[in-house]
């Protein structure tokens, strides 16, 4: 095999053509362009933290019940790391529509405060509405049903 123009490359004899080509590739394979990888996706919301009514308020009140605080107490640090909340408040089925709607909205209302009470820092990042009764878990029939329905949930939002 003759030598080419270009001389010698790697102790092998190179023609003209295959520098050229050589080059052409070297070139193309450092000047790839490479797609950026895609976002990481966002992480899942977090589960929205439930709260039993009878644990925060008596019967057909919207009142906080004393111990309630503690247990607002201990909900604190999930909410704290939360860019925004919505309180939402539930009831039974007991009474009526427009009835158990404004008591959801009450208690939802009280939470809210008792929580800005306690870290003002909270005060622009809680929202607070009430469902009334549309929204239950349980049954309406047995007392352990409407129990569970009577609840105040601390929803993330994004």
């Amino acid at each position: 095999m003759s030598r080419g123009s270009f001389g010698r490359f790697a102790d092998q004899p190179v023609l003209s053509g295959q520098a050229t080509q050589y080059m052409w590739w070297h070139w193309r394979v450092q000047h790839r362009w490479v797609p950026a990888p895609p976002p990481p996706p966002p992480p899942p919301p977090a589960p929205p933290l439930v709260l039993t009514g009878d644990l925060l308020f008596d019967f057909d009140s919207a009142t906080m019940r004393p111990e309630a605080r503690a247990v607002l107490a201990a909900a604190m640090p999930a909410l704290r790391a939360r860019p925004s909340t919505d309180i939402v408040g539930h009831t039974d089925s007991r009474g009526t529509d427009e009835y158990n709607q404004r008591l959801s909205e009450r208690r939802a209302d009280a939470v809210v405060a008792a929580l800005v009470a306690e870290d003002g820092s909270l005060a622009g990042r809680l929202h607070a509405s009430g469902r009334g009764e549309s929204k239950p878990v349980d049954t309406n029939d047995t007392p352990a049903g409407r129990r569970r329905n009577r609840r105040v949930a601390l929803v993330s939002t994004p």
